[in-house]
């Protein structure tokens, strides 16, 4: 479907390609600040998009720095990493130009990177057994909406059930990451009633926001929480907005399945399991986006981001979230025993059978928690 955003988005990667042509960067490259300046220049910010959302950037920049991964999966715009964080067009990004006019040129773009990820995922899962591929209709539809997460929100910045709503950036997980760390817990109440007390008074993209940490923390989990309990869960927080949001139909049918049984620390520790999300959350917005972008696109980056956020170890739950962003690496196996298990039954075997599936995490050190 073609909106406004997308349509601005595809102006601006034009804008960028055709301004290093002028400039002759092939070879040098040029300042991103001085890049988005003639790219602003060129397709002004809305009102809408001048609102600051990452890193004291308006929401029209962050936007414009990450779609420009598409350019640079299809080969066609090169960064350059150092203090000025140069930029500069490839030869094949200059034939392009004329290859691909108007908005041709980033919908093209944006194939290339979509394919590039699925070549990358399905050479991942080539190469890891069987078993670890989704293997029912529930578990397919767990990857399908995490990756809603990873493309919505931390790629986007959006939430995961309004996508307009900007409630995963700094402002909105830094007010939250607040009042979790604040709120006590209430004598005589259990987790889902003190949550409604917890957030009284907080704004819906608070509240929004808080939806979505918990269905990250249920989605995975198969049998130990059924589909109800998980929907209540999120419900619970969802019904406390002014302007309430329902769930979204492909988290609806997720929490139906999952991938694991985890054992009961995530369901008795729900408290710190949150903690280690919230803190998440906080710790990715706070990266620059040459960190998220390495993240997203490298599971040992990932794992290793996921492992130094602030929190109790919980090796169960940090595995849980390396599953979900990167699945076809890391498998559903969340044991730490397990895993120890699977690394015996195959040592001995070729170097092909337990290459970076076997890649699990050692459970982390505590770094202290935001809450007890």
């Amino acid at each position: 479907m073609v909106t406004e955003k997308s349509v601005r988005r595809a102006e601006r990667a034009r804008a960028v390609l055709e301004y290093l042509r002028e400039r002759g960067a092939i070879e040098a490259s040029i300042p991103v600040a001085e890049i988005w300046a003639e790219v602003q220049r060129r397709v002004p910010l809305t009102e809408h998009e001048q609102e600051f959302v990452r890193k004291g950037r308006p929401r029209g920049e962050s936007d414009w720095r990450w779609a420009s991964a598409d350019l640079v999966a299809a080969g066609w715009l090169r960064k350059h990493p150092g203090s000025i964080g140069g930029w500069s067009i490839t030869p094949s990004g200059v034939d392009a130009l004329d290859s691909f006019p108007g908005e041709a040129l980033f919908r093209e773009a944006t194939r290339r990177y979509a394919a590039q990820r699925a070549e990358r995922q399905n050479s991942i899962e080539s190469s890891l057994p069987s078993e670890w591929l989704p293997s029912s209709p529930y578990q397919r539809k767990l990857l399908d909406a995490a990756q809603v997460w990873v493309e919505q929100s931390l790629r986007g910045g959006g939430s995961m059930f309004s996508p307009a709503r900007d409630v995963w950036s700094e402002v909105c997980i830094g007010r939250l990451h607040q009042v979790w760390a604040a709120a006590e817990k209430f004598e005589g109440k259990n987790f889902v009633e003190n949550l409604a007390l917890q957030f009284d008074g907080e704004s819906d993209d608070v509240k929004l926001l808080m939806a979505e940490m918990l269905t990250i923390q249920v989605l995975p989990i198969a049998e130990t929480i059924g589909h109800a309990k998980k929907t209540q869960r999120v419900v619970s927080v969802l019904e406390t907005m002014e302007h309430p949001v329902s769930i979204p139909v492909a988290f609806d049918e997720a929490f139906g399945g999952g991938a694991f049984n985890p054992g009961n620390g995530m369901m008795s520790r729900v408290n710190h399991a949150i903690t280690l999300i919230v803190n998440l959350a906080k710790a990715w917005v706070e990266l620059d986006q040459e960190q998220q972008e390495a993240a997203l696109e490298d599971p040992r980056a990932w794992r290793q981001f996921v492992l130094e956020v602030p929190g109790d170890g919980f090796p169960t739950q940090r595995y849980a979230l390396m599953y979900l962003v990167h699945p076809g690496f890391f498998g559903p196996i969340v044991s730490t025993d397990h895993r120890t298990q699977i690394r015996k039954a195959f040592l001995g075997e070729s170097p092909r059978h337990v290459r970076r599936a076997f890649c699990w995490c050692q459970p982390a050190r505590s770094r202290g928690s935001v809450r007890a």
